[in-house]
């Protein structure tokens, strides 16, 4: 294996922790999830919480993001 297949073998492992600090049920199918930890979430990607794969809708700087 070269160096540069070895490094993007690693760089897909490599899976960001967002820590949940509340989450509130918004009675619509989608869910409000607190944190600070909104660096790496984007809106319209997918992101696994607990092996189900969830949609994230918005995301609110540092603050919450929006999952369905």
């Amino acid at each position: 294996m070269e160096v540069h297949e070895y490094i993007n073998d690693l760089v897909a492992k490599i899976a960001p922790v967002v820590t949940i600090d509340s989450i509130v049920d918004n009675g619509d199918g989608t869910f409000t999830l607190f944190t600070c930890d909104t660096f790496y979430l984007r809106e319209r990607k997918t992101i696994e919480i607990d092996g189900e794969k969830y949609v994230v809708k918005s995301v609110q700087k540092d603050v919450s993001f929006v999952i369905s």
